[in-house]
């Protein structure tokens, strides 16, 4: 059975043989992939980053305001429920959970001098620790190394910190302008995506940093896969790519996304991390087959700008989308497979 072949397969295992023959090509339906609204979160303002935590039972939300919510998710019913709601003034433009799902960082957007740490896991949000060494920081992006210690933090004009919690120091790698970070496993290297359209990796162990890859266009947003093998750029004015990072070459670009000058992302999702997941200028969100240029769903609902998803890392089927239009959206399958066929987004 061809399950590669299989558009919306979206299981970590190979579907059981013994209900199909060798020789056909297996087929999943659309009505066992997150493709309808399950629900709407009404929030105060423009949301700019969702992001679900380790374990896949709680959503971040943050907001233009400087709101962050926290919600807690019922996988049964395909539903949220606020647990929190952290003032995190001026504005919020990205967070990231601690491996441990205790904390969240947060960043704003722009001008933001500061990132601040919260401790999520109690009954309410209390305020660990604030990341700032002078008003004129800006940043604007986080990751948390794998063993919860310390955080990396920076943004556009300049600062890239490793702040360690225990002690309260903090580390900086001079004149690196960053756009988006991310942590590996081995505890001591970064990959950055930075002004100069490049993609790289800094050692803060052995303070060495060496080119991934380079771009012709700035480089928005950069996500790590899982198994710290690719990354999947947002280029302004271009689109998303798939980089392998040992080697730095373009394994793949995906087409269809609007992509100006605007913050949007997009992440890895679903069993095993097959498919790739967007948001879009046009309103929509994008959903590719990893193997696949061309997306196999474009799902309307939207007012406004999609700037930010998140797939779920432990239950595989659901999904968030942010806009605008301040509102995230959850995205499951369909109720019962006569619904497979309606009009869920668009097939293509």
């Amino acid at each position: 059975a061809e399950y590669g072949d299989c558009v919306y397969h979206n299981t970590p295992h190979l579907p059981h043989l013994g209900n199909s023959s060798l020789l056909e090509d297996h087929a999943c339906t659309r009505s066992t992939f997150p493709s309808e609204t399950k629900q709407i979160l009404d929030h105060r303002d423009e949301v700019l980053h969702c992001t679900w935590s380790h374990s896949g039972l709680y959503l971040a939300t943050g907001v233009m305001d400087g709101s962050v919510y926290i919600w807690k998710y019922n996988p049964q019913k395909y539903q949220l429920v606020e647990d929190k709601l952290i003032e995190n003034p001026p504005n919020v433009g990205f967070i990231a959970w601690s491996p441990d799902d205790t904390m969240v960082c947060v960043c704003g957007v722009d001008k933001c001098p500061v990132a601040i740490v919260w401790n999520v896991s109690g009954n309410t949000a209390v305020e660990k620790c604030r990341i700032s060494q002078s008003e004129d920081d800006v940043l604007t992006c986080c990751a948390w190394s794998p063993d919860n210690r310390f955080i990396y933090t920076g943004g556009q004009q300049g600062q890239f910190y490793k702040y360690d919690l225990q002690t309260s120091t903090v580390y900086n790698w001079e004149g690196v302008r960053l756009y988006s970070v991310a942590a590996l496993r081995d505890n001591k290297t970064v990959l950055a995506a930075d002004s100069h359209r490049r993609v790289r990796s800094y050692n803060f162990e052995d303070n060495t940093d060496q080119t991934i890859c380079e771009e012709e266009n700035q480089i928005i947003n950069m996500t790590l896969s899982n198994d710290e093998k690719f990354c999947l750029l947002t280029l302004a004015k271009q689109g998303l790519l798939l980089v392998d990072v040992a080697s730095g070459t373009t394994v793949r670009k995906f087409y269809g996304v609007l992509q100006g000058d605007y913050q949007i992302n997009s992440c890895f999702g679903g069993a095993n991390e097959q498919f790739i997941l967007s948001g879009s200028e046009d309103k929509l969100v994008y959903v590719f087959k990893r193997d696949n240029s061309h997306p196999i769903l474009k799902l309307p609902g939207h007012t406004r700008i999609v700037s930010c998803v998140s797939w779920n890392p432990v239950y595989t089927d659901c999904f968030v989308s942010g806009s605008d239009d301040a509102s995230v959206r959850l995205w499951g399958p369909p109720l019962t497979p006569d619904d497979s066929d309606s009009a869920v987004g668009t097939q293509v």
